[in-house]
């Protein structure tokens, strides 16, 4: 996943500290989205065996 963003931001003529950047910056915002989004689904799980 990450590569695929690397190698798109390398086509663009910014190169050097912008890339590493944007870079980090989108793998971070990766990471959170898939945090929140595990910890909904968890809640929902433990909500949905509680009414059961």
């Amino acid at each position: 996943m990450g590569i695929i963003i690397y190698i798109i931001l390398d086509q663009f003529p910014i190169h050097g500290q912008y890339t590493d950047f944007i870079f980090s910056l989108t793998m971070t915002t990766v990471s959170i989205t898939f945090a929140v989004i595990a910890l909904i689904i968890r809640k929902l799980v433990i909500k949905h065996k509680t009414l059961q």
